[in-house]
């Protein structure tokens, strides 16, 4: 049986296999059909925890209806455009080739994440990036080698360039580093750094996850971006993490309320907020421990992430698209999915009964009234 890989979870001539690059969303949840409960389940681009106040609630849900309306009205709408302009001879409807998802292998580990509701076919396999470390280049093997006080490595990742940043946000790197026992890895795109020290060493490119496996690395500098923060859990590396967009500020907050490191805001951060985060990490013990701990619950797996993602392929090729692991819920329309109609009636049934009451009470009232005017009269 053919079985095709999307990394949209779409595909349109059979049962299909998704791969979620950076963990659940509203598009996984609705093309699995997972429930999304707005009140403790935040969404993908908020720096929410699980236990938000009212106001947060409120903006998590607002949110959540937005995504739909937009999805429904505006996206959807498109993507079937494009679907029939790209495949006029596919016979399904493109909700139909949605329906037909088989497997969502979704890069996302219980530990790492919010606790949510989740359906058979959605199937977590975060970490599934870390590979076994390997051999580091010379120079960078020597340089951490030499780092007897401990190492950092400081990488933003690849979509955003160290020498794009402010220069004044630069140099209170710069200057805050000169001040280190510790040597420091950058990740800077450029030859030259302006009065780089001498216990900094700077390269356009690094070997980031055999560089977290070296031992003496003691910290990891990121913006918080999945996958390094994967590496670093994996290899019990405390992170200061400075988030900028997307996923990168739910994933600090995670790390944050866990006790696996620290952030800073890139927009309002100071040398002295810099400083003083360096030594709660590198001189503290608590968040060191914190990290190997949670880093051996991390690792605790009946399988590796890549052997749970092979099972599940094979599973799924093995009884043709397993369409057991699917839930009925794409049956329901919108109104159903989400007893809308459950909750007017309700509601109607409610408001009837109180007017019921009412209607009882005002008859009753004009009863006793009627009675004492009569008795009146007669009187």
């Amino acid at each position: 049986m053919k079985i095709n890989i999307s990394c949209l979870g779409i595909h349109f001539d059979c049962p299909v296999i998704g791969v979620t690059t950076f963990g659940v969303s509203f598009w996984t949840n609705f093309i699995t059909r997972t429930p999304y409960p707005t009140s403790y389940v935040p969404n993908l681009f908020t720096s929410y925890s699980d236990n938000m106040s009212f106001s947060q609630r409120f903006f998590n849900t607002f949110i959540w209806i937005s995504e739909e309306f937009l999805w429904h009205y505006l996206h959807y709408p498109k993507q079937v455009e494009l679907y029939k302009k790209f495949f006029p001879q596919n016979k399904p409807e493109l909700i139909e080739a949605i329906k037909n998802v088989a497997l969502i292998l979704n890069n996302n580990h219980f530990s790492t994440s919010t606790i949510k509701p989740s359906v058979p076919n959605v199937i977590d396999i975060g970490g599934i990036c870390v590979q076994p470390a390997k051999e580091l280049p010379k120079e960078f093997q020597e340089f951490l080698d030499s780092a007897t006080e401990g190492a950092i490595l400081f990488s933003m990742g690849s979509c955003i360039q160290a020498v794009d940043w402010p220069i004044n946000k630069r140099e209170i790197f710069v200057r805050v580093f000169s001040k280190l026992k510790q040597k420091v890895i950058w990740k800077y795109e450029n030859e030259t750094l302006p009065n780089k020290p001498d216990n900094v060493m700077i390269s356009p490119w690094i070997p980031q996850r055999d560089i977290l496996a070296h031992p003496n690395v003691k910290m990891f500098i990121s913006h918080g971006g999945l996958l390094g923060t994967n590496e670093a859990i994996f290899e019990a590396v405390p992170i200061l993490g400075i988030p900028i967009y997307g996923d990168q500020r739910m994933n600090m907050k995670v790390v944050n309320e866990k006790g696996l490191g620290l952030k800073l805001d890139f927009h309002t951060f100071n040398e002295n907020d810099l400083i003083k985060a360096l030594d709660e990490i590198l001189n503290g013990s608590e968040i060191s421990n914190k990290a190997k701990e949670f880093s051996t619950i991390y690792r605790d797996r009946p399988m590796t992430p890549q052997e749970t993602a092979v099972y599940w392929v094979e599973y799924v090729i093995k009884h043709k698209g397993a369409p057991h692991l699917r839930t009925t819920a794409w049956k329901l329309n919108y109104i159903e999915f989400y007893n809308i109609d459950v909750y007017m009636t309700m509601l109607i049934s409610f408001l009837s009964f109180l007017f019921l009451i009412k209607f009882a009470i005002c008859k009753i009232l004009l009863l006793k009234v009627w009675r004492l005017k009569n008795k009146v009269k007669k009187q």
